[in-house]
């Protein structure tokens, strides 16, 4: 039976308890019956929230909240959950167990599949103290290992005339595809040009200036992909400048822009971005992994992109194009090596929940950095694919499937990592084929 706080048995039973208590230590039996109301009193102040969900704690915008009245301490709480089922099939020589040359014919080694947890992650972010001065930690769960990292650790001062500052651990402001979260993205993974030339996370300060349909974003930090780090890592740059610039030329809310998709009866919009980095290093001291004192690395890079983004009534289309010069002295033959990325996507909606996409993938690698005089010197990939969303203009419970081509083999083409992400493995063969079926459960 449920009894209700505040209720003649719920006090009857506080009461007695107390006056039993009373009576073992010797207290006047009319003591603990006052302060057992006065309890009571207070418990149901404290429980009773109100009914326009003001204060205290609730769900709104698709997070748990919990704040005070005024709402200037506030926590949200969400995450997300990426669950898929992977397929890969490729024309595999690389792997000879037996060191004949031959495959090994008791393996199938043209095939490979199985479950993963692709993303396990928990996002808090809130405010403290006012409304302006603003949080974000998130943490992720390795899909091999199951060890918890901090991706990010933001904190954030935004003023009335559009200025913030920001410091922590965050994504640099260079690519759009990566600037936009994993969730809210087309496809069911980022494309292999962004695994080559995105900068991902850092630690630094920076400073933003947004209108309402502009904005400029730069950063001081400690170079590309230096994320929980020390201050003392020699895998740190000296020192890295990055810098973004936004344009929304049709259109009047950056927040449209948070996702790729475009939902049915949204009306037409447009974004042009660009952005810029320099990072150099080698010129102070550091210590590696082993304790040891070493120098950072003895490498400057310089990258530059550009993008435009179109958004109407139930389609959406972006392209983008990346350059990076890359002199890395770490290297034996110290050389320039000039990259190029290119990367062309869209969907279309074909009712309110079912919308279908298509990307096309190239990169572009210096000749001078292969190793093999007849390898190929560029990276093409396919995907295409159908996004199911299970409530219509929500990514919150979203169903893919995805296919993927690539063209060309991974081993000729070294800036071009193998990963399960995309997923794509070693193959010294072209026309490896890669399928996902993946559920995302967002709160």
């Amino acid at each position: 039976m449920l009894v209700k706080s505040g209720s003649p048995i719920a006090v009857c039973g506080l009461s007695m308890t107390f006056t039993l208590a009373a009576q073992a230590q010797g207290l006047p039996v009319d003591a603990p019956r006052a302060y057992a109301a006065e309890l009571i009193s207070d418990t149901s102040l404290r429980s009773s929230f109100p009914a326009d969900n003001s204060g205290q704690a609730g769900f709104e915008n698709g997070k748990f909240v919990i704040r005070d009245a005024e709402k200037n301490n506030a926590l949200n709480i969400g995450g997300v959950l990426q669950f898929r089922y992977s397929m890969d099939f490729r024309d595999d020589d690389v792997n000879d167990p037996d060191g004949d040359g031959e495959p090994n014919e008791d393996l199938n080694e043209d095939f490979t599949s199985g479950f993963s947890a692709r993303r396990t992650r928990l996002r808090f972010t809130g405010s403290i103290w006012e409304k302006s001065l603003t949080y974000a930690v998130q943490i992720d769960a390795s899909r091999s290992t199951g060890e918890v990292t901090i991706l990010d650790a933001i904190g954030q001062y935004k003023w009335s005339n559009g200025v913030s500052v920001r410091w922590g651990q965050y994504k640099l402001p260079f690519l759009r595809e990566q600037l936009v979260a994993f969730s809210h993205e087309l496809t069911t993974d980022f494309s292999p040009s962004h695994d080559v030339f995105s900068l991902n996370r850092s630690q630094g300060v920076g400073m933003a200036y947004t209108a309402k349909t502009f904005r400029i974003l730069g950063d001081f930090s400690d170079g590309s992909r230096a994320s929980n780090t020390d201050f003392s890592s020699n895998t740190e740059s000296d020192f890295a400048l990055t810098a973004r610039m936004e344009w929304i030329w049709a259109g009047d809310a950056f927040s449209r822009f948070e996702d790729f998709t475009s939902f049915r009866g949204q009306p037409f919009a447009a974004m042009l971005g660009a952005a810029a980095h320099y990072q150099t290093g080698g010129e102070t001291g550091g210590i590696d992994a082993s304790g040891a004192i070493d120098g950072t690395n003895d490498r400057d890079t310089f990258a530059a992109t550009m993008d435009a983004s179109f958004e109407g009534s139930g389609w959406n289309a972006f392209l983008a194009g990346t350059y990076r010069n890359d002199e890395n002295d770490e290297s034996a033959n110290s050389q320039d090596y000039d990259d190029f990325g290119l990367l062309a996507q869209g969907g279309f909606f074909f009712s309110d929940q079912i919308e279908g996409f298509a990307r096309y993938d190239v990169v572009l690698m210096d000749g001078d950095r292969s190793a093999l005089p007849d390898g190929d010197d560029s990276f093409h990939s396919a995907a295409a694919g159908v996004n199911y969303y299970l409530s219509p203009g929500s990514h919150a419970a979203k169903f893919s499937g995805q296919i993927n081509y690539f063209f060309n083999p991974t081993t000729d083409v070294e800036i071009v990592s193998a990963g399960t992400n995309i997923p794509l493995l070693v193959d010294s063969e072209d026309g490896q084929v890669s399928v996902v079926l993946q559920m995302q459960i967002m709160f």
